[in-house]
């Protein structure tokens, strides 16, 4: 499935926060494969190179290069 829409700023904000409810709490998952990909979106978009850089921490420590990865095995 495409994406064709990027976050809103108050999906933007959503998404951030519970993410952020999620690492406060010890949730799990504390990032589901379409957040990810929102995630990696919005830092893609992001024009500010320091929230850039953030988001794309952010994406990392939270596993969203593992499930990228995993998501292309599937092609190998």
């Amino acid at each position: 499935m495409v994406r064709d829409q990027t976050l809103d700023d108050e999906n933007q904000e959503t998404l951030l926060f519970v993410i952020q409810h999620r690492l406060e709490t010890g949730a799990r998952p504390v990032l589901r494969p379409s957040e990810a990909a929102d995630l990696l979106d919005l830092a893609l978009n992001t024009p500010d190179p320091t929230r850039q850089s953030e988001l794309f921490q952010l994406f990392t420590q939270l596993g969203g290069m593992q499930m990228v990865r995993a998501a292309l095995s599937d092609f190998g």
